[in-house]
């Protein structure tokens, strides 16, 4: 499908039109034209999506995050123990030697 073509679907599909529940799901979570690009660039071909993407990202916010007096509102909104919050706030950034010094907390301080 090329782009004009995506571009004239999504502009005239809603969401219901979407023939599978999970097509409905993603449109109504990204919308349709979006939905239009990823059915045009993966029809067809297995998708992997990896369970440890999803830490990695709650690390990656937490290193951005932690300020050291939000510990238990990071607790609350990612699902995660003080411990877990303290360890990742303290690991230096991978591939950014220098750049950015990771974040000294003592636990029990």
């Amino acid at each position: 499908m090329d782009d004009r073509l995506t571009r004239c679907f999504s502009a005239t599909l809603t969401v219901s039109d979407m023939p599978h529940e999970e097509l409905r799901w993603l449109a109504e979570r990204v919308g349709v034209p979006a939905t239009m690009e990823i059915l045009q660039r993966f029809a067809g071909m297995p998708l992997y999506l990896p369970r440890g993407a999803v830490d990695s990202l709650k690390k990656a916010y937490v290193r951005h995050a932690f300020s050291g007096d939000n510990v238990r509102e990071l607790v609350r909104l990612l699902g995660l123990t003080e411990r877990t919050i303290y360890k990742w706030a303290n690991e230096p950034v991978p591939g950014r030697r220098g750049e950015e010094e990771a974040v000294r907390v003592d636990l029990f301080g």
